[in-house]
């Protein structure tokens, strides 16, 4: 993965491969309107009474989809299990 500036256009998500429920951080893939995939990291924030978001965007290689489309099945596989 390489950090990406602000991709060209709207990136679509496809799903979430991984939440970090403690640093409140929701793990994505996406894909841009030039077919390039990212790595979406959105990053939120409470502190006291203020609020922040933001983004993270990372290239991905093709290479690379197969093995977080596959976290991203075991997850959704895992949350199911759960009574």
């Amino acid at each position: 993965m390489t950090k990406a500036g602000t991709p060209n256009g709207k990136v679509s998500l496809l799903f979430t491969y991984d939440v970090d429920c403690d640093n409140h951080v929701v793990y994505s893939v996406g894909v841009d309107e030039s077919g390039k995939y990212y790595s979406v990291e959105d990053h939120e924030y409470n502190i006291g009474s203020a609020y922040d978001f933001y983004t993270d965007y990372y290239v991905l290689d093709d290479s690379e989809i197969e093995g977080l489309r596959r976290k991203a099945k075991a997850r959704e596989n895992s949350e199911k299990r759960i009574p």
